[in-house]
């Protein structure tokens, strides 16, 4: 379980992008939320990791508050009981190249709706931990404030697997270190051997 509470502010997931519209490419997302959550919480479920070169197609689910009973919970300088009238995304940033998004929805009212979920894909492009960024206003009374938080997802190098060898990281932009995996090891049996070559080969455009 990761909860995101900062001050006075309420935050929420929606959106893996750079803007504030959702992308078309991912539809579909399905909301998933343990039974034993609280009606009035702040919850995100993880991001489910990717590999490099490889469709990721995942969803994430989350609950927003009614009230600011969760925030005050964690920091005392924050009013309890103050209801919730709207959540809406500004924006979201840092979401790893090669992946889109699609989220039910970008404006929310706690009274009539508190969970949700956004559906990612596509084929991410680079390996890493990124840390999405998203920033919410949250309209309490009269006052709209605004927020941000971040959260991880993971996308692992690329894999190749042959008959051979499996090579860890298989792809990349720059200087890139590898790992090779011997599928045929000899387990300490005679009568085997290896000959392993590598060379460069370099491609002008």
């Amino acid at each position: 379980m990761r909860k995101f509470l900062h001050s006075f502010q309420i935050i929420i997931f929606c959106c893996l992008t750079s803007s504030v519209f959702a992308q078309m490419a991912c539809p579909g997302c399905v909301v998933s939320l343990p039974d034993s959550l609280p009606v009035d919480t702040i919850y995100l479920t993880d991001a489910p990791s990717g590999r490099v070169g490889e469709f990721y197609d995942g969803d994430v689910s989350f609950r927003m508050p009614k009230t600011t009973t969760p925030v005050a919970a964690e920091d005392p300088t924050v009013i309890p009981g103050i209801t919730i009238n709207e959540i809406t995304i500004i924006s979201v940033s840092n979401l790893p190249p090669g992946l889109t998004w699609e989220a039910n929805q970008t404006v929310f009212k706690p009274a009539e709706l508190t969970d949700g979920c956004v559906k990612f894909c596509g084929i991410p492009l680079q390996p890493g931990v990124y840390e999405i960024e998203v920033v919410v206003a949250a309209k309490i009374l009269v006052i709209t404030q605004t927020t941000s938080f971040s959260f991880p997802l993971v996308i692992e190098p690329a894999v190749s697997v042959t008959e051979g060898f499996t090579l860890e990281n298989a792809s990349g932009c720059g200087e890139v270190s590898a790992h090779f995996i011997n599928n045929i090891p000899s387990m300490g049996r005679e009568g085997f051997s290896y000959s392993w070559g590598f060379w460069k080969w370099t491609r002008y455009i």
